[in-house]
């Protein structure tokens, strides 16, 4: 079964100070990020498929997508997998303490550590929501750490 939807998606990222997060270039990263969009909900016998397409505006590409996959049966763990500019297959788990991820920015590569905190997914059948918050670590430091809600309806 696939089926399209309506995802709103509210991202929160703090610094490990628990301030908010700074770019690159001094400014100040808004430390909410809300955005509804268009994506598309799969189920196949239990592996599951939330495609989320992401708005330009978010600054991470045009054409950017992220899926994210789990199992129905699974509730422990998912896996979010963004394509575009900024890349990577990122697993939130919380049987382990942390995974590794690779993530790429314009041809530029970096391994991260992503600590799950916390995770409850009640998406079933196109509807419900995801809410998860991870910690990202580079080398040892804490970079950030992020609350990620997603909520999912029927695309009337």
């Amino acid at each position: 079964m696939t089926k399209s939807v309506r995802v709103r998606v509210r991202s929160v990222a703090y610094s490990c100070d628990g301030e908010q997060v700074f770019a690159d270039d001094g400014s100040v990263r808004p430390d909410v990020i809300r955005y509804s969009t268009d994506g598309t909900f799969s189920d196949d016998d239990g592996s599951c498929a939330l495609t989320v397409f992401e708005p330009d505006e978010l600054g991470v590409g045009e054409n950017s997508v992220t899926v994210i996959s789990y199992n129905r049966s699974d509730k422990k763990s998912l896996t979010v997998t963004r394509r575009g500019n900024l890349s990577y297959s990122m697993p939130i788990d919380t049987r382990f303490s942390s995974a590794e991820c690779v993530m790429s920015y314009l041809g530029q590569t970096m391994t991260v550590s992503v600590w799950t905190k916390k995770l409850h997914n009640t998406l079933r059948d196109g509807t419900g929501a995801i809410l998860c918050e991870y910690a990202i670590t580079a080398g040892g430091v804490k970079v950030e750490t992020v609350r990620l809600f997603i909520e999912v309806s029927d695309n009337a």
